[in-house]
């Protein structure tokens, strides 16, 4: 992860070499990192965004009523 922006599990995170951040779902270029089982939504939209676009991920977050 050096000199990539990512977030984990809070108890795991020891020097990766890279930008931690406190958030659930963390992407920077084609790496997505989660933090946690909690983050599995916000995770999986990250995915959804890096693969299908930012329309299709948005299109899916008002279907399913996701904030």
């Amino acid at each position: 992860l050096k000199g990539k922006n990512y977030t984990c599990f809070t108890s795991m995170n020891e020097d990766f070499g890279g930008i931690y951040h406190d958030d659930y779902a963390v992407t920077d270029g084609n790496i997505v990192t989660g933090k946690s089982a909690a983050a599995t939504i916000d995770f999986a939209f990250a995915v959804l965004e890096a693969v299908a676009g930012q329309e299709t991920a948005n299109k899916t977050k008002k279907e399913i009523y996701y904030k």
